[in-house]
């Protein structure tokens, strides 16, 4: 996120972190800790949202688990179901 340095303020960060930005506001963090390295404010404003980002993270990969292990059991359930009814058929010829 390309922004003109009039727009990196903590102020900024603050409200797009509370908009769920939490990218473009680290962004801006660093962006203040470079300008001032001393505020130690800003640092523990990052580091709040770094853990915000990993843990959004971790929510996408257990809901994509959580997706993809559904899938399988309708997968095995199909699968289950088209062999009963293959064996269904082939016993309605058989009799």
């Amino acid at each position: 996120m390309q922004q003109d340095a009039i727009y990196q303020t903590s102020t900024m960060a603050k409200v797009l972190a509370d908009q769920g930005k939490l990218r473009e506001a680290a962004e801006i963090y660093r962006h203040l800790i470079g300008a001032n390295p001393e505020k130690t404010q800003y640092r523990d404003a990052l580091a709040i949202i770094e853990a915000r980002l990993q843990a959004q993270t971790g929510d996408r990969i257990k809901t994509a688990v959580g997706r993809w292990l559904s899938f399988l059991l309708v997968e095995k359930r199909y699968h289950y179901l088209s062999r009963i009814r293959k064996d269904q058929g082939l016993k309605g010829r058989e009799g």
